[in-house]
């Protein structure tokens, strides 16, 4: 049994748990206020510590929110929750990012198996080209950014993105 001294574990008594900040808590015990204020997409309190001094986590941080228009490094992929529908179609996510570690990270948080299919640099086009796939695949859109596709409607959206990489004078 680790001491009480040790800073890895949580301060409330008789909780073994590793410390998930700086406060001195596990995320089971950190108080109300030292939680993020925003709202998860399933309208849920987000359970992370806060950035002290504001009122929410790194993930949900305006800071961390990156304009896509004035990066040169901005990339288009397909995220895969490992989820499948009776008609045998994946839930795929297709976004932008300027930092796709950054954003599986992200994604990780409430899906561990997730995984990204695909990532094409762009660049400056990439938000183009996302919209324009968006756009081409409406029909098969659940919500927002996340689509019903086939193993066939995947391989057409690789090969676009590959063509669009391979045409690019920007990489």
């Amino acid at each position: 049994m680790k001491s009480r001294s040790n800073r890895n574990i949580c301060t409330i008594e008789k909780c073994n748990k590793k410390q998930h900040s700086k406060s001195g808590y596990c995320l089971t015990h950190l108080p109300e206020n030292l939680r993020c204020q925003a709202n998860t997409n399933k309208g849920t309190r987000c359970h992370l510590p806060i950035i002290p001094g504001e009122k929410t986590c790194k993930v949900h941080s305006p800071s961390n929110k990156v304009n896509i228009k004035s990066s040169k490094d901005g990339f288009v992929y397909l995220f895969d929750p490992k989820r499948k529908n009776a008609k045998n179609k994946h839930l795929i996510k297709i976004g932008l990012s300027s930092n796709p570690e950054f954003l599986l990270n992200t994604l990780r948080i409430g899906n561990p198996f997730g995984s990204m299919l695909f990532i094409a640099l762009l660049g400056r086009e990439a938000k183009t080209i996302k919209n324009r796939i968006h756009r081409k695949y409406a029909v098969l859109r659940m919500e927002k950014d996340w689509y019903w596709l086939t193993e066939s409607n995947i391989s057409e959206i690789k090969e676009d993105l590959t063509l669009c990489v391979l045409n690019s004078d920007k990489v």
